[in-house]
């Protein structure tokens, strides 16, 4: 595998697990769980530090951040 942005090779990185439908079979509740490779540049200076497998059946995951705490709190 190589680096999106500076092509130089990858290091595995281990794996997470993601959920990707929480489907019923005939009334019986199926998990399907991705075990998601992760990767990681060795180039110190690449601005992709880290990045995992994608497939069309699991889209990347929206963004989230967290609101700016209120002043005085």
């Amino acid at each position: 595998m190589l680096c999106p942005a500076c092509g130089v090779q990858a290091v595995a990185d281990g794996r997470q697990q993601r959920l990707l439908h929480d489907i019923g079979v005939f009334g019986v509740p199926v998990l399907l769980v991705w075990s998601r490779r992760t990767w990681r540049c060795r180039q110190h200076s690449c601005p992709q530090v880290s990045w995992g497998e994608e497939t069309q059946l699991a889209p990347p995951l929206p963004s989230t951040s967290r609101p700016e705490p209120s002043p005085g709190l």
